[in-house]
């Protein structure tokens, strides 16, 4: 009836009434918030708690795992775990039940978390200002299982202000890392790209350049990165003056008589030449390019639209 884990101390044993007494105990404090002594440990955000048969001790963000040379590959998400203040942006949020949310965030550690946040839709609470898009927070959370519950919400700066097309592309990145991030790994360079994007969509750059670049950005990390210089058989540069077809997650081949039946997946050299720069200037290469990044992510999406899309088309 017990069962083993690993401590910083070494391979510890915890009988049945023990871990029923940590799950008890992880329910109340998910139920009562933060307390006092949480808030102390502030400075200690990278760090979690859990309960031992030797009192409650600390752990970095992944020395819980059993083998910590491999990280997220060795991760469980239902293991018992509490994060405090942790770098986050809400990506997706709906109603639950009659007074709470459930939240999608992108966290700098952790990569897409989703959680309960129990209350947050009662009229005098505070988190329901807070979880909105696009405002830059630090949130803690405990719990087993995907799902965490969220104990304490923080705002960590001013929300970025969009409006118009530029709202619109806001939801669009949001949506696209809800749908393509898988939980609980983290992407600590794509959600730096993701806060440059939010920046750059807040000020007045070109919208077409913000988005194609985070998409290639969101491609690249997720290990479908699209190759804008060579022919994916022959490995020669592409060329300005030729046409190429191409096919998703594995690159560009030179487009023969054949490809005309099939004319959107032909693109000139001189425009894929234009996205490796991201000079999109010329409307006709700015087309080409978001034609080919949709084609490049529509097969990850399983099949089903974007809802910001649609927005888009309105």
């Amino acid at each position: 009836m017990d069962g083993m884990y690993d401590t910083p101390g070494g391979r510890q044993s915890v009988g049945a009434a023990d871990k029923e007494r940590s799950s008890l105990r992880a329910e109340r404090l998910a139920m009562e918030g933060e307390t006092g002594a949480d808030r102390s440990l502030g400075s200690r955000a990278m760090d979690g708690m859990y309960d031992t048969p030797g009192g409650r001790q600390s752990v970095g963000v992944f020395s819980y795992l059993i083998n910590p040379k491999k990280l997220s590959k060795k991760f469980n998400p239902n293991m018992p775990s509490r994060i405090l203040l942790q770098p986050a942006w809400v990506i997706h949020r709906r109603p639950f039940r009659n007074t709470s949310l459930l939240v999608d965030f992108f966290c700098r550690d952790h990569g897409r978390i989703a959680t309960v946040a129990r209350g947050a839709r009662r009229g005098k609470s505070r988190q329901q200002g807070l979880l909105q898009p696009f405002r830059p927070l630090q949130v803690s959370w405990t719990g087993r299982g995907e799902i965490k519950t969220l104990t304490a919400t923080e705002s960590a700066g001013s929300a970025a202000k969009l409006a118009g097309e530029r709202l619109l592309s806001g939801f669009y990145v949001n949506e696209l890392l809800s749908r393509l991030l898988h939980g609980h790994v983290e992407h600590p360079k794509l959600f730096h790209a993701y806060q440059d994007t939010l920046r750059a969509l807040a000020a007045d750059s070109s919208l077409e350049p913000i988005l194609r670049r985070f998409e290639l950005e969101l491609l690249a990390e997720l290990g479908y990165a699209i190759n804008l210089q060579t022919e994916r058989h022959r490995e020669e540069p592409l060329s300005l003056n030729k046409q190429y077809r191409y096919l998703p997650d594995l690159g560009f081949e030179e487009a023969g008589p054949g490809d005309s039946n099939d004319p959107k997946r032909i693109f000139p050299g001189a425009h894929l030449h234009a996205l490796a720069r991201l000079d999109l200037e010329d409307p006709a290469a700015a087309a080409a390019a978001k034609r080919l990044l949709r084609q490049a992510l529509d097969p990850h999406l399983g099949g089903k639209p974007l809802h910001s899309r649609a927005l888009f088309a309105k």
